[in-house]
């Protein structure tokens, strides 16, 4: 949206600096004292946080502002009042970082997790001798699975494939936003997601979810069979058995 009120950027700023591989920047800009609240509450809207100068990324977004008061003070009674208002406004690349496909600001993770369970020893035997492998001598398979996390940071509203049905699998291949992966087809389930609402400006309803997936290299709905020492299908009357829905992706990650 377009800003509705009157303001002018203050002659020497921005300020900028990069610092471990972030950008940060004050501007000061100048609006009347009772505008200020208005000012405040349109920073907070798309595409007004980004960053509007050249010497800095756009992605770097409003993340905090310090109000100085100019100018005569009017003040009565007990409150003080003036004329105009300068505000200190901070932006910053450091947190989750915007995205201008989605215009929301996002972060990713993907952490290490296992699944882990018994291998059938029906027909295994021991080199040394031949003998049978008993059920509570059977090895264990790890599998190797990744917890994809995804943040959603104070986004104007919750993101519409947040209720898409738990344990649903990608038939399609799903991009990562920044983490440079691709997920194959199939290796990805949706766990649902936490929500957080939060009030901006006192006002503006925030929303702050965080998605989780589950990544499984060899594919969901297929299972480890140790005869053939690979993971494989089942079926149910002659029809592949699906334990989790395979969909085309309800949504952008």
């Amino acid at each position: 949206m377009a800003f509705t009120v009157s303001f002018a950027e203050v002659h020497g700023w921005p300020r900028a600096k990069w610092e471990a591989g972030q950008f940060t920047a004050e501007r000061r800009v100048q609006v009347y004292w009772e505008d200020q609240y208005q000012f405040l509450a349109e920073l907070d809207q798309y595409p007004n946080y980004l960053y509007p100068y050249s010497n800095g990324p756009l992605e770097a977004t409003a993340r905090a502002v310090e109000i100085l008061p100019m100018g005569k003070s009017t003040a009565s009674g007990s409150y003080a009042s003036y004329q105009w208002a300068i505000l200190r406004i901070i932006h910053t690349t450091k947190g989750p970082r915007f995205s201008d496909l989605q215009k929301w600001s996002l972060n990713e993770q993907l952490v290490p997790s296992y699944q882990t369970s018994s291998v059938d020893p029906t027909g295994m035997t021991w080199t040394s001798g031949g003998v049978a492998v008993a059920a509570n001598e059977a090895p264990w398979l790890d599998a190797v699975e990744y917890d994809y996390i995804v943040t959603v940071a104070e986004a104007p509203r919750v993101p519409p494939f947040v209720m898409a049905s738990p344990n649903i699998v990608n038939s399609d291949a799903v991009p990562t936003s920044f983490l440079g992966v691709t997920f194959p087809p199939r290796t990805l389930r949706y766990c649902g997601a936490d929500v957080r609402v939060s009030y901006s400006m006192g006002t503006t309803a925030k929303y702050t979810t965080v998605l989780r997936y589950k990544y499984k290299y060899s594919e969901w709905n297929k299972y480890w069979r140790a005869k053939t020492q690979a993971w494989e299908t089942m079926t149910v009357n002659s029809a592949v058995y699906y334990q989790y829905p395979e969909t085309p992706w309800p949504g952008v990650l």
